[in-house]
Protein backbone atom coordinates (compact mmCIF):
# COMPACT_ATOMS: atom_id res chain seq x y z
CA UNK A 1 0.00 0.00 0.00
CA UNK A 2 2.57 2.56 0.61
CA UNK A 3 4.00 1.70 -3.15
CA UNK A 4 0.57 2.99 -4.01
CA UNK A 5 0.51 6.05 -1.58
CA UNK A 6 4.09 7.20 -2.77
CA UNK A 7 2.72 6.83 -6.36
CA UNK A 8 -0.13 9.15 -5.65
CA UNK A 9 2.18 11.77 -3.93
CA UNK A 10 4.30 11.74 -6.69
CA UNK A 11 1.65 12.50 -9.32
CA UNK A 12 2.91 9.15 -11.05
CA UNK A 13 0.56 6.64 -12.49
CA UNK A 14 -1.38 3.75 -10.47
CA UNK A 15 -0.95 0.62 -11.64
CA UNK A 16 -4.82 -0.76 -11.37
CA UNK A 17 -4.30 -4.65 -12.57
CA UNK A 18 -2.14 -6.81 -13.44
CA UNK A 19 -3.60 -7.51 -17.16
CA UNK A 20 -5.79 -3.64 -17.43
CA UNK A 21 -8.40 -4.38 -19.93
CA UNK A 22 -8.85 -0.15 -20.45
CA UNK A 23 -5.26 1.67 -20.00
CA UNK A 24 -2.47 0.22 -17.85
CA UNK A 25 -1.60 3.58 -16.00
CA UNK A 26 -4.74 5.90 -14.30
CA UNK A 27 -4.18 8.76 -12.36
CA UNK A 28 -6.37 8.59 -9.16
CA UNK A 29 -7.19 12.49 -9.58
CA UNK A 30 -8.28 11.57 -13.04
CA UNK A 31 -10.33 9.05 -11.92
CA UNK A 32 -12.21 10.97 -9.88
CA UNK A 33 -13.24 14.06 -12.23
CA UNK A 34 -13.28 11.37 -15.45
CA UNK A 35 -15.39 8.82 -14.04
CA UNK A 36 -18.46 11.25 -13.15
CA UNK A 37 -17.86 12.65 -17.17
CA UNK A 38 -17.68 8.82 -18.37
CA UNK A 39 -20.45 7.93 -16.60
CA UNK A 40 -22.74 11.10 -18.43
CA UNK A 41 -21.47 10.30 -21.59
CA UNK A 42 -23.00 6.61 -21.10
CA UNK A 43 -25.91 7.50 -19.94
CA UNK A 44 -26.61 10.06 -23.26
CA UNK A 45 -25.52 7.13 -25.75
CA UNK A 46 -23.21 9.78 -27.88
CA UNK A 47 -19.58 9.08 -29.04
CA UNK A 48 -18.13 11.69 -26.91
CA UNK A 49 -14.52 11.70 -26.70
CA UNK A 50 -13.19 12.81 -23.45
CA UNK A 51 -9.35 14.20 -22.56
CA UNK A 52 -7.55 15.84 -19.53
CA UNK A 53 -6.05 19.30 -21.82
CA UNK A 54 -3.42 20.01 -18.49
CA UNK A 55 -3.22 19.43 -15.04
CA UNK A 56 -2.37 21.83 -12.05
CA UNK A 57 -1.29 20.16 -8.65
CA UNK A 58 -0.49 21.51 -5.34
CA UNK A 59 0.75 19.52 -2.24
CA UNK A 60 0.42 20.88 0.96
CA UNK A 61 1.06 17.97 3.66
CA UNK A 62 1.95 14.19 3.06
CA UNK A 63 -0.43 12.07 2.30
CA UNK A 64 0.03 9.34 4.91
CA UNK A 65 -2.88 7.07 5.39
CA UNK A 66 -6.46 6.84 3.41
CA UNK A 67 -6.24 9.32 0.78
CA UNK A 68 -10.03 10.60 -1.04
CA UNK A 69 -10.35 12.66 -3.91
CA UNK A 70 -13.97 13.81 -4.59
CA UNK A 71 -15.14 15.77 -7.08
CA UNK A 72 -18.33 17.46 -6.29
CA UNK A 73 -18.51 19.45 -9.80
CA UNK A 74 -21.00 16.92 -10.77
CA UNK A 75 -23.52 19.40 -12.28
CA UNK A 76 -20.87 21.38 -13.97
CA UNK A 77 -19.47 18.72 -15.58
CA UNK A 78 -23.11 17.43 -16.68
CA UNK A 79 -23.74 20.83 -18.13
CA UNK A 80 -20.43 20.47 -20.34
CA UNK A 81 -21.20 17.10 -21.62
CA UNK A 82 -24.70 18.50 -22.79
CA UNK A 83 -22.87 21.51 -24.47
CA UNK A 84 -20.31 18.79 -26.18
CA UNK A 85 -23.40 17.08 -27.57
CA UNK A 86 -24.76 20.54 -28.49
CA UNK A 87 -21.54 22.15 -29.76
CA UNK A 88 -19.68 20.43 -33.19
CA UNK A 89 -16.70 21.97 -31.20
CA UNK A 90 -14.40 20.53 -28.50
CA UNK A 91 -16.05 22.31 -24.96
CA UNK A 92 -13.45 22.87 -21.93
CA UNK A 93 -14.41 23.66 -18.28
CA UNK A 94 -11.33 22.83 -15.25
CA UNK A 95 -12.41 20.29 -12.60
CA UNK A 96 -10.90 20.52 -9.05
CA UNK A 97 -10.41 17.51 -6.93
CA UNK A 98 -9.47 17.92 -3.38
CA UNK A 99 -7.30 15.47 -1.59
CA UNK A 100 -7.98 14.69 2.25
CA UNK A 101 -6.74 12.01 4.44
CA UNK A 102 -9.60 11.89 6.91
CA UNK A 103 -8.31 9.85 9.49
CA UNK A 104 -5.46 12.23 9.97
CA UNK A 105 -6.72 15.53 9.21
CA UNK A 106 -10.21 15.89 8.74
CA UNK A 107 -12.00 17.73 6.18
CA UNK A 108 -7.95 19.85 5.98
CA UNK A 109 -6.85 19.44 2.11
CA UNK A 110 -3.67 17.61 1.58
CA UNK A 111 -3.39 18.47 -2.22
CA UNK A 112 -5.31 20.10 -4.58
CA UNK A 113 -5.91 18.92 -8.12
CA UNK A 114 -7.19 21.64 -11.04
CA UNK A 115 -7.17 19.83 -14.41
CA UNK A 116 -9.20 20.75 -17.32
CA UNK A 117 -11.41 18.36 -18.92
CA UNK A 118 -12.31 18.60 -22.62
CA UNK A 119 -15.19 16.87 -24.59
CA UNK A 120 -15.92 16.50 -28.28
CA UNK A 121 -18.50 14.96 -29.96
CA UNK A 122 -17.35 12.71 -32.58
CA UNK A 123 -18.65 13.45 -35.90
Amino acid sequence: MDMYRGAIGSGQPVLLADTPTIWPYVHVDDCAAGLIAMKLIRRSAKDISLIFKSMDAEFFKRAEGDVHFPCDQGHEISKLVADAIKSAERVESPVNVIARVPDKFGEEPVARFTLVLSLKKKS
